[in-house]
């Protein structure tokens, strides 16, 4: 057994978040570029908004943190270390899940988040993000046949369970499968053990 002592330096990481389709690092007022929102507490944050990012997959991991539960994928670049965050069953996170087993982890990796309004569906906008490498975008790794469908919300009555007027879903099944896929990848690439 290594005991290790002595001093070190911990590891300090930008924290990313994906807000409005942009890569988003909050910052200190006054920071040159910045932008200024409300935050979900009511709370004026600064941040630097991004097209994407770029650098090495180290990991990546959930959490229950203050808003629910998180999907954190880290990255490392010219040794600036990264975490993104965002929410657990977002599309996001489907999105690095379904492609992170076509990820070649000797080669750096970009992730360009999205947001658009479809023609056809006025007023209801679509994100997600795209896995890129090499400059090329990163297919599925599983056929969408494979994955469990999300499933409709409904009460004791069988009537639809509705927030705002809108039909909640279950995504629960869908999550386990994607995690458990990705996880399993993962581990036998090495990921988890570097």
């Amino acid at each position: 057994m290594i005991i290790r002592m002595g001093l070190e330096k911990r590891e300090v990481k930008t924290y990313v978040n994906i807000l409005e389709g942009k890569m988003s690092i909050k910052v200190r007022p006054g920071t040159p570029g910045a932008i200024e929102r409300k935050n979900k507490k009511q709370v004026i944050v600064h941040e630097l908004r991004y097209d994407q990012i770029s650098g090495y997959l180290t990991g990546f991991n959930h959490r229950t943190g203050e808003f629910g539960v998180e999907f954190l994928i880290d990255l490392l670049d010219d040794g600036t270390a990264y975490q993104i965050q965002v929410p657990w069953s977002s599309r996001h996170t489907k999105c690095f899940l379904v492609s992170c087993p076509n990820i070649d982890l000797k080669l750096p990796v970009t992730i360009r988040p999205y947001k658009f309004e479809p023609p056809d569906k006025k007023g209801k906008s679509i994100s997600g993000l795209n896995v890129i490498q090499a400059g090329q975008k990163l297919p599925p790794a599983w056929a969408k046949e494979r994955i469990p469908p999300m499933v409709k919300l409904l009460d004791i009555r069988g009537r639809p369970v509705l927030e705002n007027g809108i039909q909640k879903w279950d995504s629960s099944d869908q999550m386990a499968f994607l995690w458990d896929s990705a996880n399993s990848w993962a581990t036998k690439a090495g990921l988890f053990n570097t």
